[in-house]
């Protein structure tokens, strides 16, 4: 136990101290000021101040003396620097109240006051950080004569020390980048149970990165009395869909496989029920992890999924269909936005039919589809980089690209026909304004048939030029399949300008199916 004094002496208010030579002259009392060993907590699961020798440090203190034996008799005192605290006061029964590393003098105030008196962290990424924990203490002196008071402070703050190891048998390509915490108390009720509203919470608090996969860090976390779910009977449901609103945790952000992976880890009493964490207390929380398992509860996978890409090309003024499945695993509540950035191309998007600009955050929801269509006016090539950002401002990305070309102007006519085992597919070909010759190739995709285009027997891999173009009557190019089984074929017409239309024909093996699609 560590023992700190105060040195200087306040100012008495409200009453003046009776000259020493009176007969009514109070007892001199220097009360000495002690800060109370901490009890400890340890927490296994598969701070900060600038040193941690000075968490018994004193720098301020104010004293707050409510008279039991004279009503309404308040005495105050401020000092702001290491000694004994020396005051003057009449015998009697007192109330002590002591608020100690405020910063400030807080003034004179009321007993309802005192008792309710709240101390704001600052707004900072880590409020505590650098000043001095703050302390309190509450008890009731009897002042008969001279003499030495101790008062015993309690620190209003749970110290945390955390290790977070990635076990060897992870994979090589899981790493954690940085490890925060979050839902921390911004305010601390100096002589009453912490329990701030969920809205004035402080995420993030002391964010920090990681290098090898392995961190050690002290926090100072103020109390926060947040309750119990005794609903859970393992530390894997130990989650964001099962912990008291405004409960504090540590947030672990790893990647891996191009996914963004979260592990929580809820701070209390124990690793199951409890998620209250108390003031003047030592809590050890050590998180080893063992892998990327989407069954523990505790671990929330965000990704952005690509289910339908675009097609190779489109004309121009044609859309490009584009869907994509954001997924947030065990925290799909959790909010997520997504924006794009069209990194080659010069149209625009709409998401579910609404326009969308480049760069522009929407709230999208986990496992809810998104129907994106692209169109452009200009022919050339289209890069988009699709973003899909969580609640911690940590980011996945998808892409899809395409090209936009001016509008096909080869016109290809089909029509079917079969004579015994022959089937036939007519090609009439035309282009407006072209005179030149057309070509016709043949790729096999399954099955096997004898194959002519325009009479000349084919193979895969084989093409055939055809006569010029002859408008506006075009020109007329019949292709023949003999099937051995059922068959299946892509047939690609060009012209000389690298214009081109591709068609893929199936051909039963009975011929009673005959089918011309183009691709």
């Amino acid at each position: 136990m560590l023992l700190f004094t105060l040195l200087s002496v306040g100012c008495l208010s409200k009453h003046d101290v009776p000259a020493p030579d009176s007969p009514d002259a109070g007892a001199r009392v220097i009360f000495r000021l002690h800060a109370s060993p901490v009890a400890t907590q340890s927490a296994v699961m598969s701070g900060k101040l600038t040193k941690p020798s000075q968490e018994s440090q004193v720098g301020d203190a104010s004293l707050y003396f409510f008279s039991e034996t004279i009503p309404g008799d308040l005495r105050h005192v401020y000092a702001d620097s290491e000694s004994n605290i020396q005051v003057t006061l009449p015998k009697g029964r007192y109330e002590l109240f002591t608020l100690a590393n405020i910063g400030e003098d807080p003034g004179d105030m009321t007993r309802d006051q005192v008792e309710k008196y709240i101390c704001t962290l600052g707004s900072g990424d880590d409020p505590i950080d650098g000043g001095l924990i703050p302390m309190s203490a509450r008890q009731t002196v009897t002042i008969g004569g001279d003499a030495e008071i101790p008062i015993l402070l309690r620190r209003t703050v749970a110290r945390v020390d955390l290790t977070v190891t990635v076990d060897p048998s992870c994979p090589e390509n899981l790493t954690v980048h940085t490890v925060s915490l979050r839902n921390v108390a911004g305010s601390i009720a100096m002589f009453g149970d912490n329990r701030p509203p969920a809205d004035e919470m402080i995420s993030p608090y002391s964010t920090v990165g990681v290098t090898d996969n392995r961190i050690q860090r002290t926090y100072y976390i103020p109390e926060n009395l947040c309750g119990e779910n005794p609903a859970i009977t393992d530390q894997q449901y130990r989650n964001v869909a099962n912990a008291p609103a405004g409960a504090t945790y540590i947030h672990i952000y790893a990647t891996f496989c191009g996914m963004n992976i979260s592990y929580f880890v809820f701070l209390g009493d124990n690793t199951t029920t409890d998620f209250n964490l108390r003031r003047n207390r030592h809590y050890t929380v050590n998180v080893n992890i063992l892998g990327v398992n989407n069954d523990d509860m505790r671990v929330s996978m965000t990704t952005l999924m690509l289910t339908q890409g675009p097609d190779a090309a489109y004309d121009l003024s044609k859309p490009a269909t584009i869907t994509l499945m954001p997924v947030c695993t065990n925290d799909p509540e959790a909010p997520l936005w997504f924006s794009y950035a069209l990194n080659k191309g010069t149209g625009f998007i709409t998401l579910d039919g609404m326009p969308i600009s480049a760069n522009e955050k929407r709230r999208v929801y986990s496992d809810t589809e998104l129907a994106c269509r692209y169109i452009q006016d200009d022919a050339g090539e289209v890069e988009i980089l699709f973003t899909l950002t969580d609640a911690y401002g940590n980011c996945v990305t998808n892409d899809a690209s395409t090209t936009y070309r001016d509008a096909n102007p080869v016109s290809v006519l089909t029509m079917t026909s079969k004579v015994g085992m022959v089937a036939t597919v007519a090609f009439t070909i035309n282009e407006s304004g072209y005179s030149g010759r057309f070509t016709v190739s043949y790729r096999s995709v399954s099955g096997s048939g004898e194959v002519t285009i325009d009479g000349s027997k084919i193979v895969s891999g084989g093409s055939k030029t055809t006569a010029a173009n002859t408008a506006p009557l075009g020109v007329k190019c019949p292709v023949n399949i003999t099937p051995s089984g059922d068959f299946s074929g892509d047939f690609t017409v060009s012209d000389m300008k690298g214009n081109s239309r591709s068609f893929r024909i199936y051909v039963s093996k009975t011929l009673s199916t005959i089918d011309v699609t183009e691709i």
